[in-house]
């Protein structure tokens, strides 16, 4: 009876702090050594490693984990991924559907280059590491990582770097190796980093370019930066290092384009982000019209009504789901004529795209792991990314929230 009271307490106080704690939180082990540096290259895709030398990285693998590929959720693209990773749920059930989305509920737009959506608590579902990490007394913080600039649940991490491109990456390098000389009530036993540069070359270049030849060389001094500066601190500062990519990368060009306007009249369509991945919202009584007219007009376009995805996806139970699906074979990609008009005026014919389904090979990303709790000098295969949430618990003592993933396939890397 004392013990129910006691429940009662924290949940009230809970309620009045703004948090609502389920169950019980485990706190992570005082005093315990593991630490943990999670490190995106985004758009990093499995086989870059094969384009040059790359010894720091190979350091990192003789000493470690390394993967065959990392499977990533679909749709392939960077925030749905990256928040998938740090909180091991499908995009369907933390609904980061896209980089850009319309939400029919909330009557609003989502963009990643829109920061008011990027801080509200509204649009992030599930739990992200970090916030597992805060809530079970694991400091945590983040320097650019999708989602770490919202509230989420009534918690944000205790440092929080907010997004700004003109960082240097070496600078990137240098802030998070400073965190590991903070005093110890004050240094992050979770800490995240990210990389845009590959995947911008990617885009713009291609996968096959000499230019992702260059940013695969820059890739690999940073990570040599990283671990040198990791190895100089004293033993128990020295975190588990994991790093990842959230999807890989295609060759596109100008003859393989499906213009919609060709076979849809856009003033029927109340929203779409026309990309290799499309969810499209049909003006009210179009949506028969409209899937009719799409569903066979072009033999690299597939066009699937909500309900009737795929399942192996895990694309169809989000309001953000809209009631058309478009998905274009790899390579291909769907614009509108404008946008088509403007990739053909640009002064190269051949870039990159992502989003295509997660099973193609060049969607896959990039796992490694290196540390105190890492077995060293391993292979294992491909798995898909919503396992690494409860690797990452592991690794910090904390319990993990609920999750679409589980521990099975990343189990046999601890020693």
């Amino acid at each position: 009876m004392m013990r129910k009271n006691l429940t009662l307490i924290l949940i009230f106080i809970g309620i009045f702090a703004g948090t609502i704690w389920v169950g019980a939180a485990k706190s992570a082990q005082p005093g315990s050594e593991q630490r943990l540096l999670l490190i995106s290259f985004d758009g990093f895709r499995w086989d870059y490693f094969d384009k040059c030398a790359t010894p720091n990285f190979d350091r990192i693998i003789a000493n470690g984990v390394k993967a065959k590929s990392l499977i990533p959720v679909f749709p392939s693209l960077t925030f749905p991924n990256h928040f998938s990773i740090v909180t091991g749920l499908y995009p369907e059930n933390h609904g980061i559907i896209s980089n850009y989305m319309f939400d029919p509920e909330l009557g609003a737009y989502f963009s990643l280059r829109d920061e008011n959506a990027l801080t509200n608590g509204i649009w992030w579902g599930g739990e992200p590491i970090w916030i597992t990490a805060e809530k079970q007394g694991v400091r945590a913080a983040t320097f650019f990582w999708v989602g770490s600039e919202a509230e989420i649940g009534g918690v944000r991490p205790s440092i929080v770097k907010k997004y700004d491109g003109h960082f240097s990456n070496k600078t990137r390098v240098d802030s998070v190796l400073a965190w590991l000389d903070y005093p110890e009530k004050k240094r992050p036993q979770l800490m995240t980093l990210y990389f845009s540069f590959i995947d911008h070359i990617g885009h713009a270049f291609g996968p096959d370019s000499e230019e992702i030849v260059a940013a695969v060389g820059e890739a690999d001094s940073l990570i040599g930066l990283l671990y040198d500066g990791i190895q100089q601190q004293a033993q128990q500062k020295r975190p588990n290092l994991v790093v990842v990519s959230d999807h890989g990368m295609a060759e596109i060009n100008e003859s393989d384009v499906i213009v919609i306007d060709d076979y849809i009249d856009l003033a029927e369509v109340e929203y779409a982000d026309w990309y290799v991945i499309s969810t499209v919202l049909p003006k009210a009584g179009k949506t028969e019209k409209l899937y009719t007219q799409l569903k066979d007009a072009h033999p690299h376009l597939h066009v699937y009504k909500k309900n009737e995805v795929p399942a192996r996806f895990h694309f169809r139970n989000h309001r953000r789901i809209h009631p058309l699906v478009l998905i274009a074979d790899p390579g291909w990609s769907v614009m509108t004529q404008k946008k088509y008009e403007r990739f053909r005026a640009g002064s190269r014919s051949v870039g990159g795209a992502h989003g295509y389904d997660n099973l193609e090979k060049d969607m896959h990303g990039i796992f490694l792991a290196v540390g105190p709790a890492i077995k060293k000098n391993v292979q294992i295969p491909a798995f898909q990314n919503i396992q690494i949430y409860n690797a990452m618990n592991h690794i910090l003592g904390t319990k993990p929230a609920k999750n679409d993933g589980n521990l099975d396939s990343l189990r046999l890397i601890f020693k």
